[in-house]
């Protein structure tokens, strides 16, 4: 960490906005991490943007934190996470001319006291077999890149974030494959495509507009990750899920059908410390069989085919 001169700077001139810049400089952050963060700041804690970080307190922590949770209680815990974070970086980095930190309270402390994180516990979900037809069938009432983006999500259990930064210069509809870019495990990720992958990328090709799969409200710009228009599908059927519960559904449903450990960590791109995992190579014809039985298996549920009259 190159940290810079501070002699001139009094504790009154350390904001939010300064600390986050500083600290933007000095970690290095993925775009989406950034975009998290400031997402965070502007729409969690837009009031101190350019407050002091000596004028917050640990009562207005506790207050701000409690707002927070009852409108979401994750959001709240996120928020102040990068709270915490921005503290913890304003007490090393910022010295007066003797050495001493100008910032040397952490407010957040005050959570951690009383504890008041919500510390929700980790989400299970999946969309229930039973009700798969009546979610797919209510992606309709979703503008077309945020319905055929859940539908990718349910089809592939790729991340979120993975799919809404999707460009076309990296699907091969010739060879039917995507690649996902520099993803969470810090590597590139082929995907092969099942029929159905394939009918949802030529629809979409058919009718592109800009660089991006899945266009956000420009078309030169992709699908914001923090995009809620899912929660119109929540309201309207009952069915409560999150974009990840989608990929929670996948594994399930590939390890419900007796799929190989390593074939879907393949599939999924986890991360395996497994030394065996290591020297594991998945042909992709392999991955593409694959994928498309639990494809079959998913849109059994989610198309079932018309009763027949006796």
């Amino acid at each position: 960490m190159e940290q810079q001169a501070t002699q001139q700077l009094t504790a009154d001139q350390i904001t939010f906005w300064k600390v986050w810049q500083d600290y933007k400089q000095n970690h290095p952050l993925k775009p989406s991490t950034i975009n998290l963060y400031e997402y965070c700041l502007r729409h969690s804690l837009p009031d101190w943007i350019y407050s002091g970080l000596k004028e917050i307190k640990g009562a207005d922590v506790f207050q701000k934190h409690q707002t927070l949770t009852k409108t979401d209680a994750a959001q709240a815990d996120l928020a102040f996470r990068f709270v915490k974070a921005i503290y913890k970086f304003a007490i090393a980095f910022y010295d007066d001319e003797e050495g001493n930190p100008l910032i040397t309270v952490d407010p957040t402390q005050k959570l951690s006291a009383l504890r008041a994180w919500n510390g929700l516990k980790r989400r299970t979900g999946r969309i229930p077999p039973e009700k798969a037809a009546t979610w797919w069938q209510a992606l309709e009432e979703l503008p077309d890149a945020a319905r055929d983006h859940l539908r990718l999500l349910y089809l592939t259990g790729m991340r979120k974030k993975e799919g809404s930064a999707l460009k076309w210069e990296n699907v091969d509809l010739t060879a039917g494959t995507m690649t996902l870019m520099n993803t969470k495990n810090g590597s590139d990720h082929v995907i092969p495509f099942s029929t159905y992958i394939w009918d949802l990328f030529k629809k979409r090709h058919d009718k592109k507009t800009g660089p991006f799969v899945f266009p956000g409200t420009y078309i030169d710009s992709p699908l914001s990750a923090n995009d809620r228009t899912y929660h119109k599908v929540v309201e309207s059927t009952g069915i409560h899920f999150a974009p990840h519960d989608l990929r929670r559904g996948f594994m399930s449903t590939a390890a419900e059908l007796g799929l190989q450990v390593y074939t879907i960590k393949k599939l999924l791109n986890h991360s395996n410390t497994d030394v065996t995992y290591g020297y594991y190579v998945a042909d992709i014809n392999k991955l593409r069989e694959s994928i498309q039985t639990i494809n079959d298996e998913l849109m059994r549920w989610a198309t079932p085919a018309p009763a027949t009259s006796a």
